[in-house]
């Protein structure tokens, strides 16, 4: 039993039971044995309550499918994704509805090094499988566990170049225990000083731990297109580096002033880890927190991110806000939402503000961008919700503010 609903733009999720059952999780993981002539798959689940189950299933699928099945258990979505590539296994699945409550549940799915597979791609492309039973094959796979976490702390630490009793910065993590736990085992190989209070730099990680969010020595989040341009000015000038449409043009100035080849993407972390491949770029600091590093596999390596800021922070000798400042001199604001009934509402505001700003230059590549000589701003539909999002940006805070009202006055 399952409903298409549930096979989104990036990965698959619905509510439990409702949307989708385990026998749906069993023929999930046939059908993607089929689907990548896959003989090894990884599989992983995140904390919520079905997860176990699913994963079972997933694995009884895949196995009767003759494929041998490597279970990592609990694990974060970069560590996942690094047990895909480390095993070199054809394909994973991990059990997980990401940020959504205890009700919902759902399948993030990629190939052979961890290259992403979305939903709707995988009904486009297996649909008929997925509506027929899965013929077992005469030799069963077999199923194993594994353990990757020190593989992973030792190639954050390789990569950063880093070595125990370096790192003198006081932090202070924040996020799910699961998370914090594989990123813990880095710091105490490092000798990290992780406080509760006194820091002088936050990090929070997010529900499945692919999302990294940065705080100054008061609390104060920073942008994530100015972690982006940070660590793309330190560690890839005169190199190729991806970044998504919703950074500040002071951001992209910066990056080209250090010989950089900014390459736009789309909004998505799919979309952008598969330009990155496409383009063999080095790196994408995604506005929301994704960040990528193709040493890492091109995939969200938030522990590796969190010692190459450190390192920043050791060789400048200064803090993580006098850096994000000296990123970008322009003026921005974070993303507000509009919540509407229907896509049709979106599209028209969209087409009145093409028609109102129709002198500056026009960007429909996510949404619409329109940027003037000083000012610009991004509206952008969310890829699975009725809802607008609006970023403005300008040179000075005076005409941010001017440009801010104006629009919100166009939206109304």
């Amino acid at each position: 039993m399952f409903s298409e609903k549930i096979f989104k733009a990036y990965d698959i999720r619905g509510e439990y039971g409702r949307d989708f059952d385990t026998h749906f999780a069993k023929k999930l993981g046939g059908v993607l044995v089929k689907h990548l002539n896959a003989k090894k798959l990884v599989v992983s689940r995140d904390m919520r309550p079905t997860s176990e189950a699913l994963v079972q299933e997933v694995t009884a699928g895949a196995v009767s499918a003759g494929c041998d099945v490597i279970d990592l258990g609990t694990t974060s979505t970069p560590l996942f994704y690094f047990g895909v590539i480390d095993e070199s296994a054809d394909g994973g699945i991990m059990v997980t509805a990401s940020h959504l409550g205890d009700e919902f549940n759902g399948f993030k799915i990629t190939k052979k090094n961890a290259v992403g597979i979305g939903g709707e791609e995988l009904l486009k492309d297996t649909k008929n499988l997925l509506e027929k039973d899965i013929k077992e094959a005469s030799n069963k796979g077999k199923i194993s566990s594994k353990n990757i976490l020190e593989a992973y702390v030792e190639l954050s630490i390789k990569l950063s170049e880093f070595k125990p009793g370096e790192i003198s910065t006081a932090i202070k993590l924040t996020g799910d225990e699961m998370v914090l736990a594989e990123f813990r085992a880095v710091a105490k190989a490092l000798k990290i000083n992780v406080v509760e209070s006194g820091e002088e730099i936050g990090f929070e990680f997010d529900t499945d731990g692919d999302r990294l969010m940065v705080f100054d020595s008061s609390g104060k989040k920073i942008r994530g297109d100015l972690i982006g341009g940070l660590l793309a000015g330190y560690y890839f000038e005169g190199k190729k580096v991806v970044y998504d449409l919703r950074y500040s043009r002071g951001v992209i100035e910066f990056m080209k002033s250090k010989n950089i080849e900014a390459i736009p993407s789309r909004i998505g972390h799919k979309l952008i880890k598969d330009l990155m491949r496409e383009r063999n770029a080095e790196f994408c600091g995604e506005q929301s927190g994704h960040i990528f590093f193709k040493e890492a596999g091109s995939v969200e390596a938030p522990a590796l991110a969190v010692l190459k800021i450190l390192r920043v922070l050791k060789e400048t000798g200064k803090g993580i806000d006098e850096l994000a400042d000296s990123v970008s001199t322009w003026s921005t604001i974070e993303e507000i939402n509009f919540d509407f009934e229907s896509r049709e509402e979106i599209a028209k505001l969209l087409e009145k503000a093409k028609e109102r700003y129709s002198d500056g230059s026009i960007n429909e590549a996510d949404g619409v961008r329109i940027e003037y000589p000083n000012w610009g701003f991004l509206l952008r539909p969310s890829n699975t919700e009725a809802k607008l999002r609006l970023i403005v940006d300008a040179r000075e805070p005076g005409l941010l503010d001017e440009k801010k009202e104006e629009l919100l006055e166009l939206l109304k």
